[in-house]
């Protein structure tokens, strides 16, 4: 696991804007998503960004609705600042299951654009 670090950018009024080098603000973040491993009962994934912030996921069975971006983030959230491993336990064995992910940069609070993971 990585260890997450937060940056904070910190001004005074009529200062010039300080941009953080490693969470530029404007850019949009880029994530990709690759399955590690897989058991019976358990799914780990590996989340890579381009900048810091702040990954929402969540796995749905098939034949449940996708959660909203919204529900992504309340239903578990992880700070991310590179590269991070997760594990959702507790999944029932021969089961479809979606995983789906956004992240939301720290600097600005942009999106990336949600992905999906499908695994049995």
């Amino acid at each position: 696991m990585c260890a997450v670090i937060a940056l904070t950018v910190v001004g005074c009024k009529g200062d010039t804007p300080v941009v953080d080098p490693v969470n530029p603000v404007g850019e949009k973040p880029e994530i990709s998503v690759q399955q590690m491993d897989l058991t019976a009962n358990s799914f780990t994934f590996e989340i890579s960004t381009n900048v810091a912030g702040e990954l929402g996921y969540a796995v749905v069975a098939e034949g449940y609705n996708a959660p909203s971006i919204n529900d992504l983030f309340v239903a578990n959230s992880v700070q991310v600042d590179d590269v991070e491993v997760i594990t959702v336990e507790g999944l029932n064995d021969n089961t479809e299951y979606t995983l789906y992910v956004i992240f939301r940069a720290a600097a600005d609070g942009l999106l990336s654009d949600p992905k999906t993971l499908k695994f049995t």
